[in-house]
């Protein structure tokens, strides 16, 4: 489920994560055996990979869940994991009361991601207390940052080249986790108004009989936006405009003249705006700023855009430019991505708002 795209090939995030990214092509069987499996599910599994787990146990493979541990479909896989991060939503993570009783809004994969970058910032503050460092991404948003990418990809395992002082344990986490706070906090006081003018649209689309179109871009959007309860007033597509099938899928899918909610990172590109303006579709956007509009990712091909002036809704999720949030003494570049988590916030303040106002308020 979402987890582990979240925490794969992220800006921030370490380099050698992820299935197929050892940090070198051939590996002997006792370094095959050090292998660690990280799994995370934010609902019931969709799809029955029991076996495949108990057959990476059986090959001596380190095994960390994260999901609701009390959740009844978990048990056999909270039994076959060596250690589990409970979400501890137990069989609900539904967090918002609504008028009527109902409840909205999930919890697990926001408690899922915190977790897991909590857990990575103490990995590497774990390493650097024993003289090590393990190479991070820089953003691709950079150009700079294809070249660093292509210096660590499956070449080192540690740096050799580059010294970070050992990290007190708990530290990068808990400085991690307060910026978030941040961030949330500052969502709060900032965005509330714009996500308001986007919950006032999607609700105006639905008494004409319509929903809105999601358009959704980055790692793990794909399994939270629209999905759960928030199908009922919205659709989700995939899409990254240099990704010519999910193009293909949305130009065919997508509604012309439909108002859309496109969940993305910083501005946008010009590709997408070419998409959304051949569909006449009136796009709602949730994104950052960006520091490069105007010019052309090396790695993407996107053409970097601002948000339009003229967009109907910008809601800002304030997350600085190039995604890593953290400094760290002596490493070049900041690490632990936010934006990630920031997507999902600000998506589950448009999702809960709509779902509010939908259901009718009871008489005093």
């Amino acid at each position: 489920q979402g987890l582990q795209d979240e925490l794969w090939g992220r800006s921030g995030g370490l380099i050698h994560i992820g299935t197929g990214r050892p940090h070198k092509r051939d590996r002997s069987a006792e370094e095959k055996a050090q292998d660690v499996a990280i799994i995370g599910w934010q609902r019931a599994p969709v799809a029955h990979k029991l076996n495949e787990l108990k057959q990476l146990k059986s090959e001596g493979i380190y095994i960390i869940g994260f999901g609701p541990w009390a959740l009844p479909e978990l048990a056999e896989y909270v039994d076959v994991c060596d250690a589990w991060f409970d979400s501890g939503f137990g069989t609900d993570d539904r967090v918002v009361k609504l008028a009527d009783g109902s409840r909205a809004g999930r919890g697990n994969m926001l408690v899922d991601m915190l977790y897991g970058w909590a857990f990575t910032a103490e990995y590497i503050a774990a390493l650097t207390r024993r003289g090590k460092m393990p190479p991070v991404w820089q953003a691709y948003l950079y150009d700079e940052g294809l070249a660093w990418g292509n210096k660590y990809f499956r070449k080192v395992q540690f740096h050799n080249d580059i010294e970070v002082p050992p990290q007190p344990a708990g530290d990068l986490a808990k400085r991690y986790l307060t910026h978030i706070r941040a961030l949330g906090d500052k969502f709060g006081r900032e965005q509330m108004a714009n996500t308001n003018k986007a919950v006032d649209l999607i609700l105006a689309e639905r008494r004409e009989g319509r929903k809105t179109f999601c358009a959704s871009m980055g790692h793990a959007p794909w399994t939270f936006v629209c999905a759960d309860e928030g199908k009922a007033w919205g659709t989700n597509v995939d899409i990254h405009s240099n990704v010519p099938r999910q193009v293909a899928s949305y130009m065919r899918d997508s509604p012309d003249g439909a108002l859309v909610l496109h969940v993305g990172y910083y501005g946008t590109d010009a590709k997408a705006l070419e998409i959304f303006s051949s569909k006449q579709q009136r796009v709602m956007y949730i994104s950052a700023n960006t520091e490069r509009a105007g010019e052309t990712s090396l790695l993407t091909g996107f053409v970097i855009r601002a948000v339009p002036e003229d967009a109907p809704v910008y809601i800002n999720m304030g997350i600085a430019f190039g995604d890593a949030s953290i400094e760290l003494e002596g490493y070049p570049h900041r690490i632990l991505p936010s934006s990630g988590v920031m997507q999902l916030v600000a998506y589950q303040c448009v999702n809960v708002e709509v779902l509010s106002r939908m259901v009718p308020v009871p008489a005093p």
